[in-house]
C-alpha cells in the first residue's frame, strides 16, 4: 500500500533530484544519448534467478543509444550517496542492462542513474516506495468525534466549528495503515505502529454536511472502512422567511403574520408603519442585527419562538394604513459554551395594506303579511220568543257562537307564521292587542 505521507516527502526528494540533475547536465550541449527507467512495479519483481525468484524493491533498465559509437559508463546512487554507489558498470553502444535492487519494506528510496563519462549527468531516476506487506492490524479501531461549534484543534489555532478523526492502534500487535477522508478530500494517510494513536482535527463550514471516513486495510491489503459519519454544524441563527401576508397584498386587521425558521430560535417580527417605511431598505435598516430594535417611532415589535414544525405566527392588531414587516432570528449560547450566541440576517421584507373594515349591513328579515282578521257582520238581535209557562231554558244564538271564531283563527295563523319567523308572531300579537 502506497503511503501518501512518504509520497509527500518523496516530492521534496524529486525536487532535489531535479535540481541536482540540472547542475550535473548544465555543461551538456544536447540531450544525453543513454536513458534509464524505473519500473512502476515495486512488489514481487521477478528476478529470473533461482535463489530469490521474486523480490520487493526497484527494477532499473539502462539503455545505451547506438547513435554514437561509444560505451556508457554508469553509476547507480541511492539516497544521494555519491561516494558509495550501489553499482557501477559499462553498457556498450546499442546494448541495455536490467537489474533489480532489493529494498526494505516500508522504505522510500531516491534512486539516481548517472552517466559518469566526461560531460555526463543524470540519465534517469526517481523515488521508490516499498510497502508490499499490508499494514493490517485487526486491533485497530477508528472513530469520529462528533462536530461542535467550538471544537478544540489541539494547536495554536483557536477552537472552531469542526470534528476529529481517530485511528487507535494502542492495542495492536503490528503497524496499521490509515486514511482520514473528509468529503472528497484525503485529509491525511499513513501508518502508525502498534501501541500508537493518531488524531486529526478538521474544520467545517456552517450548514454544510460532510461525510467523514476513517479507513484502514484488511489482511489482503484491501481498503476497509472503520468509521463513517455525516458531520454538520449549525452554530449561527438561521435567517427566517416570512410567508404571510403576501407581499403587496391587502389584508384585514388583525393581521396574521407567519413564517418559517429553525425550531427553538427566537423570532423578532418588526412591523413598521408609513412613517418609517420609505422603502424596503429603510425597514431593513431598522432591523439590522447590530442595531437594537426598540418599539416606538412607528415600529411595533412581536416576539415568538419557532415551533417544532419549523413555523411561527403572530397576530398584529393594526390600524388602517400601509405597513411593512421583517423578521430576524436569535439564538442564545448553549450552557456548555459549544454554541455561541448569534443573530441572523434579516428575512425577506413584505409590504402590505391594512384596509378599513366596513361592518356588513344586516339584511332585514322580510315580514310576511298577516292573515287579516275578518270583522264581525253586524246583525239585528232576534227577539226571543217567550215560551208559555213558568219555566224557561237559556239558548245561545248564532251571534254568540261567532264571537270566539275570529280570535282562534288569528292564533292558528300566528302559529304558522312562528314556524316561518319569530318576528312575525310579535307583529300579530301587537295587532291583536290593538
Amino acid at each position: 500500500m502506497k503511503k501518501p505521507l512518504r509520497r509527500s516527502l518523496s516530492v521534496l526528494a524529486v525536487l532535489a533530484l531535479t535540481a541536482s540533475g540540472v547542475a550535473l547536465t548544465a555543461t551538456s550541449a544536447s540531450a544525453l544519448p543513454a536513458t534509464a527507467t524505473i519500473s512502476e512495479q515495486n512488489c514481487d519483481i521477478p528476478t529470473g534467478g533461482l535463489l530469490f525468484p521474486f523480490v520487493d524493491g526497484a527494477e532499473i533498465t539502462i539503455v545505451n543509444s547506438d547513435e554514437i559509437d561509444g560505451d556508457l559508463d554508469y553509476s547507480i546512487v541511492l539516497d544521494f550517496q555519491y561516494d558509495s554507489p550501489y553499482e557501477q558498470g559499462t553498457v556498450a553502444a546499442g546494448d541495455d542492462r536490467t537489474l533489480v535492487i532489493p529494498l526494505e519494506e516500508d522504505s522510500s528510496t531516491t534512486i539516481q542513474v548517472l552517466d559518469t563519462s566526461e560531460g555526463g549527468g543524470i540519465i534517469g531516476g526517481g523515488v521508490v516506495d516499498v510497502n508490499c506487506t499490508p499494514d493490517y492490524s485487526p486491533e485497530a479501531v477508528g472513530s469520529i468525534q462528533p462536530a461542535s461549534c467550538a471544537f478544540p484543534t489541539g494547536g495554536i489555532i483557536p477552537p472552531s466549528p469542526g470534528f476529529s478523526f481517530t485511528l487507535d492502534n494502542s492495542e495492536g500487535t503490528g503497524p496499521a495503515a490509515y486514511a482520514f477522508v473528509a468529503g472528497d478530500v484525503e485529509v491525511e494517510s499513513g501508518t502508525i505502529d502498534a501501541g500508537e494513536t493518531r488524531v486529526r482535527a478538521w474544520s467545517l463550514e456552517e450548514d454544510t454536511p460532510l461525510t467523514a471516513t476513517v479507513s484502514s486495510v484488511d489482511a489482503d491489503g484491501e481498503p476497509v472502512v472503520l468509521a463513517e459519519s455525516i458531520e454538520e454544524v449549525n452554530c449561527l441563527a438561521d435567517t427566517p422567511v416570512l410567508v404571510t401576508p403576501v407581499d403587496g397584498s391587502e389584508v384585514a386587521s388583525p393581521v396574521d403574520i407567519t413564517g418559517t425558521g429553525t425550531a427553538g430560535d427566537l423570532i423578532t417580527v418588526v412591523v413598521g408603519d408609513e412613517s418609517v417605511l420609505g422603502d424596503r431598505a429603510g425597514l431593513l435598516a431598522s432591523a439590522e442585527p447590530t442595531v437594537p430594535v426598540e418599539e416606538g417611532d412607528g415600529l411595533t415589535i412581536y416576539e415568538v419562538t419557532v415551533g417544532a414544525d419549523g413555523s411561527f405566527a403572530v397576530l398584529a392588531d393594526l390600524a388602517e394604513g400601509e405597513y411593512g414587516a421583517v423578521a430576524i432570528a436569535s439564538r442564545e449560547a448553549s450552557d456548555d459554551g459549544l454554541v455561541p450566541a448569534s443573530v441572523s440576517d434579516p428575512s425577506n421584507v413584505v409590504l402590505f395594506t391594512v384596509a378599513a373594515v366596513i361592518p356588513p349591513t344586516p339584511t332585514p328579515t322580510p315580514t310576511p303579511d298577516p292573515t287579516p282578521v275578518p270583522s264581525p257582520t253586524p246583525t239585528t238581535p232576534a227577539v226571543p220568543s217567550v215560551p208559555s209557562g213558568n219555566g224557561g231554558s237559556g239558548t245561545t244564538g248564532g251571534s254568540l257562537a261567532r264571537t270566539g271564531a275570529a280570535p282562534f283563527a288569528a292564533a292558528g295563523a300566528g302559529l304558522l307564521l312562528l314556524v316561518a319567523g319569530g318576528a312575525s308572531v310579535l307583529v300579530l300579537r301587537r295587532r291583536r292587542t290593538a
